[in-house]
């Protein structure tokens, strides 16, 4: 088994089904919305709707990305990537940018 590279292929497929199961978990437990509205004469739309008819779920998307890249790229410091997400959450919440 360890000669011909079965344990190294049962590893890098248990690594994508946990990306996957990750994947799922984000999608279902991160929610992010905004009010914002564009008035104009002839109708009314919020951005969360446009942002809906390109992509459901962008701005979770986003926001998993940005603490993903923040982790990954900068450094590993999990405690000041959810102080961060925390504190930019309560700012633009108290600003009514997001619900």
């Amino acid at each position: 088994m360890l000669k011909s590279g079965l344990v190294n292929k049962i590893i890098a497929g248990a690594s994508i089904l946990g990306l996957f199961m990750m994947g799922g978990l984000a999608s279902t437990y991160v929610t992010v919305s905004t009010p914002v509205k564009f008035v104009t004469s002839a109708y009314t739309t919020t951005l969360q709707s446009i942002f809906d008819s390109i992509i459901p779920g962008l701005l979770p998307l986003i926001v998993v990305l940005c603490v993903w890249g923040y982790l990954s790229k900068v450094k590993r410091n999990y405690f000041a990537a959810t102080l961060g997400v925390t504190i930019v959450s309560l700012v633009l919440g108290c600003l009514g940018v997001i619900i």
